[in-house]
């Protein structure tokens, strides 16, 4: 009879482990990891207990609210397409928080350096490639050498070694001190969500699972899984290397197909926000990305919002990107693609305050490299940095290179800044077939539309567009001859024959805000533009009417 009682309990815990549950987590006093793990009152304790469960596809693990946890979640059993796996939270407050850094002893570090007001700490214990230091919450340093630092006194935050950890503090002494040891959640499963858990950085060394991932980022998700959505994250603090190569983002994708990103936020990552790499299909809906690239010691070129190399098809939907990249070294774009493997839709992002580029599609990819649109996007107020990109075009509003069959329609390019390379619109080398209808250019400095000498371009049709500024001064640069007015431009190029220099009467002239953009039915911008194809939708989501506005927003 036991030995029966016995078989009979067993069957039941393996057919209860095949059938999809809620696993609940909270390393508050109530956790344990011996709990079931599967009710409110007994919940687990750690990620690391969720790292080494199998769960069936279908079950949801949800991590307390307002609760931070020093761990890596390690995701690597899968859903099916039809169960996936579900990673959120339960109960009230913040986002619950997942670390990629860990507190450093207070009472282990000695003065080795005091001298000029200066004083430098060095950390007792052997740390393996401390990456990011954090003080009391906020980043400080993201610098790492292979090899030791041999000017201490000159440092200005912290340094870390292969084995060693440095930071100066000038008055008091170190506490609270967090240092980057991996990465936050990596993903190497299919049919996967994430919903609602915020990633902090800095990363550290990534606790490989893939021998060739190298890449610090606070979210990786591995090669060739596909089906992964994202949603409801904060994704900040994510640091570099300092000498390596790699990509140094908040968010590194490499590889994966269907990937869906919605409502993200990415935010001070040293490096690039959010970053595809040799991935496929993807959607990117509502995600705002700033601050990325700004961190003192990144000397990198890479320091946008959105990042894309070899990927595609690929939609980007109204998205918010702004300040990105620093205004003393910046060498990148907003939104930037580079050798697309399929279509990229471009639609009714805001993009302002960049000291880059707005949004650039550039490779010598001859196979996939037409039918991109880029339509109802605002972009401001770009290409004021004052360093001078080795690539022209690098920081103007639109940027296009090597790319054929482009549809640009309905944008708003405003305030461009004085940087000799930032422009409204740059063309470069083999682009054939471009279409730009519908588009405001308004008071950018230099010229809105600059056409590279040299360039093997044929079929340009450019029509319905306003083009207004104060100076038009060489506004139209097209393959080595300089126009300085509408006139003279179009009856020698035959481009934009049925364009206009008129202002086209947006409800704000501060234009503080995407608000201030909104055209109305008595605007000259209004029932001035032509009936286009892909894009259907102004900024604001609403459809274009007929005749249609030129510009972002319909009138109404």
């Amino acid at each position: 009879m036991k030995t029966y009682l016995f078989i009979v309990l067993a069957y039941l815990v393996n057919i209860t482990s095949a059938v999809s549950a809620t696993f609940y987590v909270n390393n508050q006093a109530i956790g344990n990891d011996s709990n079931l793990g599967t009710s409110l009152d007994s919940p687990w304790e750690t990620i690391s207990k969720v790292n080494s469960y199998s769960f069936p596809p279908g079950s949801k693990i949800l991590l307390k609210s307002g609760q931070v946890w020093h761990e890596q979640l390690n995701i690597t059993v899968s859903g099916t397409a039809s169960q996936k796996i579900t990673y959120g939270k339960y109960g009230t407050g913040d986002s619950p928080l997942i670390c990629a850094a860990d507190l450093v002893s207070d009472g282990d570090w000695q003065l080795i350096y005091d001298a000029d007001g200066k004083k430098i700490y060095e950390y007792s214990s052997s740390i393996r490639r401390p990456y990011g230091i954090l003080e009391n919450g906020e980043l400080r340093s993201t610098i790492y050498s292979s090899s030791p630092e041999t000017n201490l006194e000159n440092l200005q935050t912290g340094w870390g070694t292969y084995w060693k950890l440095y930071y100066r503090k000038d008055t008091g002494v170190p506490s609270n001190i967090e240092v980057g040891k991996r990465i936050a959640i990596y993903i190497g499963a299919d049919n996967i969500i994430i919903d609602g858990i915020d990633c902090r950085g800095p990363v550290g060394t990534h606790v490989d699972t893939e021998a060739y991932i190298k890449e610090p980022s606070v979210v990786y998700i591995g090669k060739d899984y596909d089906n992964i959505l994202l949603k409801n994250m904060e994704i900040f603090f994510g640091s570099q290397k300092g000498i390596s190569d790699g990509y140094l983002s908040g968010l590194t994708v490499y590889g994966a197909v269907n990937l869906d990103y919605r409502y993200l936020t990415l935010r001070d990552n040293n490096d690039t926000g959010l970053y595809f790499r040799a991935s496929g299909s993807g959607f990117i809906w509502r995600c705002k990305a700033y601050n990325n690239g700004i961190l003192v010691g990144n000397e990198n070129t890479d320091s946008g919002g959105i990042g894309v190399q070899g990927c595609g098809p690929l939609s980007i939907y109204e998205c918010e990107v702004w300040n990105n990249g620093r205004d003393t070294l910046s060498d990148d774009f907003a939104i930037s693609i580079w050798n697309p493997k399929g279509k990229v839709q471009i639609l009714r992002n805001y993009i302002h305050h960049t000291p880059g580029g707005g949004i650039g599609i550039w490779g010598k990819d001859t196979v996939y490299n037409s039918g991109h649109v880029i339509g109802a996007n605002i972009i401001d107020s770009f290409g004021y940095t004052s360093s001078v990109s080795a690539n022209p075009g690098k920081h103007s509003g639109i940027s296009i290179q090597y790319q054929d069959n482009i549809k640009i329609y309905n944008n708003d390019i405003s305030r461009g800044g004085d940087n000799q390379y930032s422009q409204g619109l740059f063309i470069r080398y083999n682009t054939e077939n471009l279409m730009l209808r519908n588009n405001i250019f308004y008071e950018n400095i230099n010229a809105d539309l600059y056409i590279y000498p040299s360039s093997t371009f044929t079929g340009f049709i450019a029509n319905f567009n306003i083009y207004y500024k104060q100076d038009y001064s060489d506004n139209w640069k097209i393959d080595g001859t300089r126009y300085s007015s509408l006139n003279a431009y179009s009856s020698n190029t035959g481009y934009d024959t049925i364009s206009y220099t008129d202002n086209p009467g947006f409800v704000s002239t501060l234009l503080t805000t995407k608000y201030g953009f909104v055209i109305t039915p008595s605007s000259f911008a209004a029932g001035k533009g032509i009936g286009v194809g892909d894009v259907y939708h102004d900024f604001s989501g609403s459809p274009y009417l007929t005749p249609r506005a030129i510009g972002a927003y319909e009138a109404r």
